[in-house]
C-alpha cells in the first residue's frame, strides 16, 4: 500500500469519482452525489462512520489524531479499503466451506486465498474502489 501511495499519491482511475464522494460523506454532506457513480452509497458511508467514531473516541483514549483527515484522505481511504480487503480471504473461506462441506479445509483455504489474490481482485484492495466492499457484502 505504501508503494501505491508513493507511486500514485493522487486519485487514480475511478478514484477520481470515489474519493471525492467518500470525502463529501466524511464531511457529512450526504446530499452530494456524483451522477457518474453507479454504486450504492454504503461504500462511502462506512469510512465516514469510521472517521466519526474515531473522532468521538480519540479524546477518550487520549489519542490526538483527527479521524476525518486520517481516514478520509486518499491514502486513508486506500488503507480503509486494504483493511476491508484483508477480510476477503476469510469471507471466501466461509463461503467455500459452506458450499463444499466435504472438501478438506486446507484445500478450501488454499482456494479462498487463490481467489482473493487474483489480480483483478487483489489490485482493487490497494485503491479506493467499490469492488472490495461489494465483495464482502
Amino acid at each position: 500500500l505504501t508503494a501505491v501511495n508513493r507511486a500514485v499519491p493522487e486519485a487514480y482511475m475511478d478514484e477520481i469519482f470515489h474519493v471525492p464522494q467518500a470525502q463529501a460523506y466524511c464531511a457529512r454532506q450526504f446530499h452530494v452525489w456524483d451522477d457518474k457513480i453507479t454504486t450504492l452509497p454504503g461504500t462511502y458511508v462506512l469510512p465516514a462512520v469510521a472517521a466519526a467514531a474515531w473522532d468521538a473516541l480519540s479524546p477518550l483514549l487520549g489519542v490526538r489524531a483527527a479521524g476525518v483527515e486520517a481516514i478520509c484522505s486518499t491514502a486513508g481511504l486506500r488503507a480503509f479499503n486494504a483493511a476491508a480487503g484483508s477480510l476477503v480471504p476469510a469471507v471466501l473461506f466461509l463461503i467455500l466451506a459452506a458450499r463444499h462441506p466435504h472438501e478438506a479445509m486446507t484445500n478450501v483455504a488454499l482456494n479462498a486465498l487463490a481467489i482473493a489474490l487474483l489480480p483483478t481482485c487483489f489490485f482493487f484492495h490497494l485503491v479506493f474502489y467499490t469492488d472490495t466492499l461489494s465483495t464482502l457484502t
